[in-house]
């Protein structure tokens, strides 16, 4: 039902969006602007209901002048128009150096310029009609934001809290949002009893003990336990008024991790079901510097994002010269969005993406000419809506249906235009499909010489050391009167930044993303020192762990290593390094070619 869901909603916003349009003047630009209302809806729901605001208050604006401007300008000045499209796929392009959020508003803001550019209209459109569509969408696709958020604007902070404590959302990702909102104090407390809570889940599966049967029994008994707690714990958590939780005592003999883990899943309770509505900023030292220092540290000359930004930008001035041509086509807008959207950051992600299309539009290209066969002309605007819709619950789980649609869509809503011939449409169609892919293609073999990326290896030693830095700097958190002034920002700062690179640096390599997240995760414990979470158990952990992190790099740099047995001197260490173990063992462990000491 979720799958069926999803498209009607986005076609219902088409529709709404449309109508609004055709409400207030601007009928020649009224599906123009139920694309941009899709667009826009796309990219505002992305985290809280007054983060999501305060995003829309930014990217509206923007999102006006990327689509609009560019049509402006083109009567005017053609190559400016052009221009304009190529810097802003490029500047769309290093949008997700923000943050993971910035992958939909990449999308967005792309396609707004595309269709912004060369989508026909139906009939003559003066600047005021074209300048009306991304401000109609813009506006319909706010009010549908903040009515889907009023009655529960904090859910999408309480779900990831949620999810946190049964092990479906990560530590990074939950300490990202929560820092991102300035939550109220209870919300900061679930986070910072969650962090230390699956830190110690972590650590007590990874002791000896579990590997002996007579000394592990009681043991296991004690997860499966804390386990079923921490899901009530969840539910708690995620329902939207208060709720009564419990305190357990825990029924068998705990040891000391058990102990540790039923302190904080109490902790989450108490805080839970008081929900104190006091406010209480997370990281208040560090969250200027994420804003103001984050970006300009990632975005470097061997930043992955900003070689794919370089080449989507090529290809789409190559395309536009292309579709300059054939000034007046209806198909040119099918063909400009093809070539976005079979560009990605990995070659092969681009030549997969491609396959799939060519596979899709063959297929479509051949129903279509079926329907075509059997059915009048006038059929067929209404099959390419409903196509929408098919087209749209197979997106992510069968593309090729998904072109294949894209077919029936692209040619059926044109039908309806003056001198429409289908069999000419369906000849040019597969024509342009195969320009674009081409274009594609051959854009992303290119490799920008000065901007060499380093190995998968390399990125994680250095978000490895950059990590451990900023755990140093946290055990010393709150500096001296007389220390010179404190670098915790701009290490946490440069940890954020590189555990970030490692996740860009190979998007379909599953170790390099649970690398990213096992020290992203050390990153949110090490800031439990900075957010009101200090003890002395936690800072002898950290201050032993940057020692066995040493040895993890080390690991990482040294591939003639044999294997031997790692002894860790000190359980705390566990608390740590927990979150990275799996992470930093299948890329030690696990990859051919080499041996080393597995972490145990």
């Amino acid at each position: 039902m979720k799958a069926l869901l999803i498209p009607l909603a986005f076609v219902l916003v088409l529709a709404i969006a449309a109508a609004t349009a055709v409400v207030v003047g601007a009928a020649p630009t009224a599906l123009l602007a139920g694309i941009v209302g899709v667009l826009c809806v796309l990219a505002m729901f992305g985290g809280t209901l007054r983060q999501d605001v305060r995003f829309a208050a930014v990217f509206g604006p923007a999102m006006v002048l990327v689509v609009a401007g560019p049509r402006l300008l083109l009567p005017i000045w053609a190559p400016g128009a052009i221009a304009a499209v190529v810097v802003t796929v490029f500047l769309a392009g290093l949008l997700p150096l923000l943050g993971r959020r910035y992958g939909p508003v990449t999308l967005a803001v792309g396609l707004g310029a595309v269709f912004g550019y060369a989508y026909p209209f139906l009939g003559r459109a003066s600047a005021l009609q074209i300048t009306a569509a991304p401000v109609v969408g813009v506006v319909i696709a706010l009010i549908i934001r903040l009515c889907a958020g009023a009655a529960d604007p904090d859910a999408p902070l309480r779900t990831v809290l949620a999810d946190l404590y049964i092990d479906k959302a990560s530590v990074g990702a939950a300490f990202r949002m929560t820092a991102a909102n300035a939550p109220r104090k209870w919300l900061s407390d679930v986070l910072v009893a969650g962090i230390r809570y699956r830190a110690a889940e972590a650590a007590i599966r990874l002791q000896p003990a579990l590997q002996t049967a007579n000394q592990g029994e009681s043991t296991r008994k004690g997860i499966d336990f804390m386990v079923a707690r921490a899901g009530a714990v969840s539910e708690l958590v995620r329902r939207r008024s208060p709720g009564r939780g419990s305190l357990h005592a825990t029924p068998i003999r705990p040891d000391s991790w058990s102990a540790f883990m039923s302190n904080e899943l109490d902790a989450a309770t108490v805080a839970a079901t008081a929900r104190s509505t006091s406010p209480q900023g997370v990281l208040p030292s560090l969250q200027h510097s994420r804003s103001s220092r984050g970006t300009g540290s990632r975005l470097n000359w061997r930043s992955p994002q900003l070689r794919h930004a370089v080449r989507s930008a090529l290809a789409m001035l190559a395309v536009l010269l292309v579709a300059a041509a054939v000034p007046g086509d209806p198909l040119v807008v099918t063909l400009l969005a093809v070539t976005l959207g079979i560009s990605q950051p990995l070659w092969r992600d681009t030549v997969s993406k491609t396959r799939q299309r060519l596979i899709g539009v063959l297929a479509g290209v051949v129903l279509l000419a079926v329907i075509v066969w059997l059915l009048p002309s006038g059929w067929l605007f209404g099959i390419g809506i409903a196509s929408l819709i098919i087209g749209l619950i197979f997106i992510s789980s069968r593309p090729v249906v998904y072109y294949a649609a894209s077919v029936l869509l692209g040619i059926g809503t044109k039908s309806s235009r003056p001198g429409f011939d289908p069999v000419e449409m369906l000849i040019e169609y597969p024509v342009l499909i195969l320009v674009a892919a081409t274009i594609g293609v051959t854009f992303g073999l290119i490799a920008v010489p000065w901007l060499r990326p380093d190995s998968t290896a390399m990125q994680f030693w250095k978000a490895a050391d950059a990590t451990r830095t900023f755990m140093l700097a946290a055990t010393r958190w709150p500096p001296a009167p007389a220390a010179r002034p404190s670098t915790l920002p701009t290490d946490y700062t440069r940890a954020v930044t590189l555990t970030n690179a490692l996740e860009q640096s190979a998007p379909g390599d599953a170790n390099a993303q649970r690398a990213a997240d096992g020290l992203s995760g050390l990153v949110a414990i090490s800031s439990l020192t900075v957010i009101g979470a200090r003890d002395e158990q936690l800072t002898r952990s950290l201050a032993d762990a940057v020692e066995e992190l040493t040895d993890v790099e080390t690991l990482v740099a040294d591939s003639t290593r044999t294997s031997h047995e790692r002894d860790f001197k000190s359980e705390a260490v566990f608390t740590c390094l927990a979150l990275v173990h799996d992470a930093a063992r299948a890329y030690l462990n696990q990859r051919p070619g080499r041996e080393t000491h597995p972490i145990r």
